[in-house]
């Protein structure tokens, strides 16, 4: 969409076309996201070359309260409140952080794992009337187990 509100290009792409599409955009532009999915892994591709906007999904209520809801009217919506630098955008961290964050996410979901197994091994134990004393999760406890 350029300054004036008229629109450059209005095109459907489909996900398995949407790699190839990426190449074809016109570097230094801004680029408007809607969080969803995929929205991270396309802001990754497109920052080296252009600015990414993240849509706020709360804050962006227009979209939202829309009568009329499809993809086309959503585009139009936040390419025109991009346009009139009234976005009201989320954070995108900087890839450093996003990977730093994915490090924390699966250290912590591998350690709420680890949790859970030592309790399921703990039930178990005493279900069955199994009595240890000290930790199981020593070398000492372990050769017990």
């Amino acid at each position: 969409m350029k300054e004036n509100g008229e629109t450059i290009l209005e095109k459907k792409v489909r996900t398995e076309e949407l790699e190839k599409f990426l190449e074809l955009l016109p570097r230094n532009k801004t680029i408007v996201l809607e969080p969803t999915t995929t929205a991270i892994n396309l802001a990754k591709k497109l920052r080296k070359n252009n600015k990414i906007l993240l849509s706020h999904p709360y804050k962006t209520k227009l979209i939202a309260e829309s009568k009329k809801k499809t993809d086309k009217v959503d585009a139009k919506v936040l390419a025109d409140l991009a346009r009139i630098n009234f976005l009201p955008t989320a954070y995108l961290p900087p890839e450093e952080i996003m990977e730093l964050r994915e490090i924390i996410r699966e250290r912590i979901r591998l350690k709420k794992l680890s949790t859970s197994t030592k309790n399921r091994i703990h039930s178990l134990l005493a279900k069955n009337g199994i009595k240890y004393e000290g930790n199981l999760f020593s070398s000492e406890g372990r050769e017990f187990l």
